[in-house]
Parts: structure tokens; C-alpha cells; sequence
């Protein structure tokens, strides 16, 4: 269960960046390519229970599902919902392997 909570929240992470890649012949990097880091950044923020690092890769109305279906719109909600989240399970961390982003559009990718 926490598992799909992560995946939710690391897919709405994804989401929620804003991210244009040019769509040309020439070969640049994959969108793979160009989220890693931003992926990196949210395991990173997880691994070190930094609620407010977390919440800083959504959007100011950014939303989170909770696996049980509680929805947290903004910011703020999101960061008190991993900060109680961190409270409870204060060792959690998270791997993350990302083979392939589908984007749709140029504002939004598919894990």
C-alpha cells in the first residue's frame, strides 16, 4: 500500500513539472533523459524525510491522491501530508528506476 502511494505521488511529482522538449529530427536526450533529475531530486528529498523538499516538485495547486482516495490540493496540504507521513514512518525510503516516459503534449509525461 505504501508502495502505490509513492508511485501516485512520485507520478502526480512527474506531472507536475513543467516540461517542454523540443520534438525534432535531430537526436537530443530522451525524456527519460530529461526528468532524471527531477526524479532524483524527489527520491532524494523522500529518502531524507524533507517534507517541504517534497513538496517543492508540485505545482502551488498541485494535488495528491493518498492510496486511500484522501485528496490534498496545494502545496501546503501536500507538505503536511508527508510531514505526518514521515512522522509515522520516520525510515522509509525510496528506489526509484524509471525505464521509460511517455510524453503527451509538451507539459505532460507518463511514467
Amino acid at each position: 500500500m505504501m508502495l502505490r502511494r509513492l508511485a501516485v505521488a512520485l507520478l502526480l511529482t512527474v506531472l507536475s513539472q513543467s516540461v517542454a522538449v523540443a520534438q525534432t529530427d535531430a537526436p537530443g536526450p530522451s525524456p527519460v533523459d530529461e526528468l532524471a533529475p527531477s526524479i532524483r531530486s524527489f527520491a532524494a528529498a523522500f529518502n531524507a524525510g524533507n517534507a517541504a523538499q517534497l513538496a517543492a516538485h508540485f505545482t502551488d495547486d498541485g494535488e495528491y491522491v493518498a492510496d486511500n482516495g484522501t485528496l490534498f490540493k496545494g502545496r501546503e496540504d501536500i507538505e503536511a501530508e508527508f510531514a505526518a507521513f514521515f512522522e509515522e514512518f520516520p525510515k522509509s525510503q525510496l528506489a526509484v528506476a524509471v525505464s521509460d516516459i511517455r510524453l503527451i503534449g509538451d507539459k505532460l509525461a507518463v511514467e
